[in-house]
Order: C-alpha cells, then sequence, then structure tokens
C-alpha cells in the first residue's frame, strides 16, 4: 500500500501544482493589466510593479489552494478512472476508499501549513507588497494615510457618532455629527462640527461648530455656536476605525487579538472582529472541508460519468464558500456567536460529506 499511497499522492500534488500555477498566471496578469492603467505612474514602477506581485503570490496561493486541491483531487480521479487504474485497484481487493487516505492527510498537512505561514511571513508580504503598490506604484506620499469615510460609532455615555472621515494620520475628524441620549434614549445634546481635533485623554478641540440642547418633549431648549470649543468626549481616536475599515489580510492573529482587546477596554463592540479573527484559525482547514467534498461528490459517479461528479464537485464548493460568506456575515451583524459564525460552515460540510462517504458502496 505504501507504493500506491506515494503514487497516488504524487499524481494528486502533481494536478493541485499545475492549477495553482494556473490560477496564478491569472491573477498576475490581471494585477499586470491594473498597474499599466494605472494614471500618473512614477519613474521606474515597472520595478516596483514586479515587486508587488512577487510579493503578493504567497497570499494567492493560499487564498487558491482550496479550489486547487478540489480540482487537484477531480482530475486525480477522472485520470485514474479514464486509464482504469481504479477498476484495477478494486480487482486487487483493495477499498476504493483506502485509496483517499493520503489525500485527505495532505490536505490536513495543507491547512496547518496555510495557518502558519500565515502568521509566520504571509501577512508582512503581503503588507510590503500593498506598499509597493500604493506608495511606488501609485506614487501615494507617506504621510497620506487612508482615510476611513462613512464613521457610525455607538461610543461611551449614550453618545451616536456619525463622521464624514477620519484622518489616522492627524486625528482630526471631519463632518462631525455627535446625538447625547439618556438612559430612556431620549435625545438630550446635538452637536454639530466641520472638524474635530484630538488633544489627549478624550479631549477634543471642535471647530465650526453648533451645540443644541433639547427638553424632555425634544425640542429645542437652546443652541450655541462657536468658532473653537474644547469637547471631553471620552473617546480615543483608534475609536474611529470600525471593523469595516480594517484590512483583516494584513493583521496577524497576534495583532488581531491585540486590537480587539484595545477596543474592548474601550467598550467598543468588536463583534464583526472577533468572526474574522475566528475565521482566521477556520479559513486554512477549507482545504481540508473541500477534499471531503470532492470525495463525497463521487456518489454520483455510478455510471461512471466523469463530468458529472467533476460538475457536482464544483457546484458543491460554491455551495459551501456561500454558506461560509453567509455564517461570516450573520457574525459581523451580530446575529450569530462569532466562534460559531467561523466554524458552522467547516463543521456542517465535513459532517455531511462524512455521511455520504460512509454510504459509498465501492
Amino acid at each position: 500500500m505504501k507504493i500506491i499511497y506515494k503514487y497516488i499522492t504524487k499524481i494528486f500534488l502533481k494536478n493541485v501544482l499545475t492549477t495553482i500555477t494556473v490560477l496564478l498566471v491569472l491573477f498576475i496578469l490581471s494585477e499586470t493589466i491594473r498597474i499599466i492603467n494605472i494614471d500618473n505612474k512614477p519613474i521606474g514602477y515597472l520595478h516596483y510593479g514586479v515587486l508587488y506581485i512577487l510579493y503578493q503570490i504567497p497570499f494567492w496561493i493560499t487564498q487558491s489552494l482550496p479550489i486547487s486541491n478540489l480540482l487537484g483531487f477531480l482530475f486525480f480521479f477522472t485520470s485514474i478512472s479514464n486509464s482504469n487504474e481504479l477498476t484495477a485497484i478494486k480487482a486487487g481487493g483493495i477499498n476504493i476508499n483506502k485509496i483517499f487516505i493520503p489525500i485527505i492527510i495532505t490536505s490536513i498537512i495543507m491547512s496547518f501549513c496555510v495557518l502558519c505561514f500565515n502568521e509566520m511571513f504571509i501577512v508582512n508580504l503581503t503588507k510590503k507588497g500593498k506598499d509597493f503598490l500604493y506608495y511606488n506604484i501609485k506614487g501615494r506620499r507617506r504621510d497620506d494615510p487612508d482615510i476611513y469615510k462613512n464613521i457610525n460609532h455607538i461610543g461611551n455615555n449614550q453618545y451616536k457618532y456619525i463622521v464624514n472621515s477620519y484622518n489616522p494620520f492627524t486625528k482630526e475628524l471631519f463632518g462631525v455629527n455627535i446625538d447625547d441620549f439618556s438612559n430612556d434614549l431620549q435625545l438630550k445634546k446635538q452637536i454639530y462640527a466641520r472638524k474635530a481635533s484630538f488633544i489627549n485623554d478624550g479631549k477634543w478641540k471642535f471647530y465650526n461648530g453648533l451645540i443644541r440642547d433639547f427638553k424632555n418633549d425634544e425640542s429645542i431648549l437652546r443652541e450655541e455656536p462657536f468658532k473653537e470649543k474644547i469637547i471631553y468626549l471620552d473617546e480615543e481616536p483608534e475609536s474611529f476605525i470600525t471593523d469595516t475599515h480594517i484590512k483583516i489580510n494584513q493583521y496577524t492573529i497576534k495583532d488581531l487579538k491585540k486590537y480587539i482587546k484595545f477596543l474592548n477596554q474601550n467598550s467598543i463592540n468588536t463583534n464583526g472582529l472577533l468572526t474574522e479573527l475566528y475565521n482566521k484559525y477556520s479559513f486554512p482547514f477549507a482545504n481540508f472541508v473541500i477534499i471531503l467534498i470532492g470525495i463525497a461528490s463521487t456518489i454520483f459517479n455510478k455510471k461512471n460519468n466523469k463530468m458529472m461528479s467533476f460538475g457536482i464537485g464544483l457546484f458543491m464548493t460554491f455551495i459551501f464558500w456561500g454558506t461560509m460568506s453567509f455564517f461570516i456575515t450573520l457574525g459581523k451583524t451580530e446575529k450569530l456567536n462569532p466562534i460559531v459564525a467561523a466554524f458552522s460552515t467547516n463543521i456542517i460540510y465535513s459532517i455531511i460529506s462524512l455521511i455520504l462517504i460512509k454510504k459509498l458502496k465501492r
């Protein structure tokens, strides 16, 4: 069996590598066209374009690995079926399900490797690649940060913030609207301002604004226009960077945990980020689950219809990704526990696939 297992693993990995290579070529062509179409590129952008693509390749490999594993398995199964090797294995009295063992083991090893490599170097390489794209190809200045827009934030002291944009480099808010509510959710005060600059320890300096106080029936009690005013909000600048603005693929698990801890200390909702954190643990094992789905799809190959098995496998995989996106969305919107949201898809499809595999009669 060792010789058969080595042979099976060799064919499977060869098919996986071939699929990854094809997908990488598509990624590289797509990004090359994107870079060429960027306006006002600086001199030497081609050099940095090559570096950007090279730094992104490890990330593209991890993202394309699940579908590559599925296609690799389906190509493998079709190959041994067409060459009568499957018939020879059956004739030798070998349980057909046993030939899947080395593929399953390989997919588990791949899953752990993706999890470890993401933490060790892939995230940092992705960050450096994005730096080449933003600063050396698109020509952005190093002191020109990402501007976070359309911010809705529930803060401390029953304050609700609606902010047009936030500049994390200067720690300034633009287009600020703050609603202050009582414990019974009655509007007590509103603050409008064109700009607010962070001073320290929760203190902000507001510019060109208006303060409104309200009666119990929410009619206006008084209005106070101002050009400059220092207001204590009990909010740190980082509070205005919500989970919708975080670039998850540029955070390691360790860094994301630190950031979530900081937000929790400031009483900021972290459900979305917790879902993404647990998904960083869950996603690599999609490589294993996808293989189970591929094996289970062969149950529909009763008439030795390879194309049907291939089509069913792809269809089940697209359903798998759709289900994963659905559960992740439920976690981010607080309709499902973050751990449940992140791991449900893998668990559900693993159970379904194992039940189908157990029913296979070879």
